[in-house]
């Protein structure tokens, strides 16, 4: 994965099994970590693994609007439309998926978003 800016736009390059992809940021929702790999969600409800870990992937776009709010997910959070404080933290996203959220997790969104 590697970043590329266009202007005024982030785009990052990602390559997938069937080449490279070319991604504005703001088209993807959130990234999974499955094992080694991370899958890849975006807006337009299209997916794919990419063969880097998490954490390789965190460092890449944290500089810009997602946060790791759990172990296994990082979120935009521009797609986040709700955030559940209950027995069991979760992010409802404008997508209606449904994302655990850790405890440093919502302490790292609240800041975020300052509240």
């Amino acid at each position: 994965m590697k970043l590329i800016q266009i202007s005024d736009e982030h785009k990052v390059a990602i390559k997938s099994n069937k080449g490279i992809r070319f991604l504005l940021l703001d088209e993807i929702v959130y990234v999974m970590a499955i094992d080694n790999y991370s899958k890849v969600v975006l807006a337009f409800n299209e997916e794919f693994l990419v063969p880097r870990t998490l954490k390789i992937v965190e460092k890449q776009l944290l500089p810009f609007t997602f946060i790791r709010c759990h172990k296994s997910f990082l979120v935009n959070v521009c797609y986040i439309k709700e955030m559940c404080c209950n027995n069991e933290n979760k992010l409802i996203l404008s997508t209606n998926k449904e994302v655990p959220v850790s405890r440093e997790g919502l302490k790292k969104i609240k800041e975020a978003m300052g509240l």
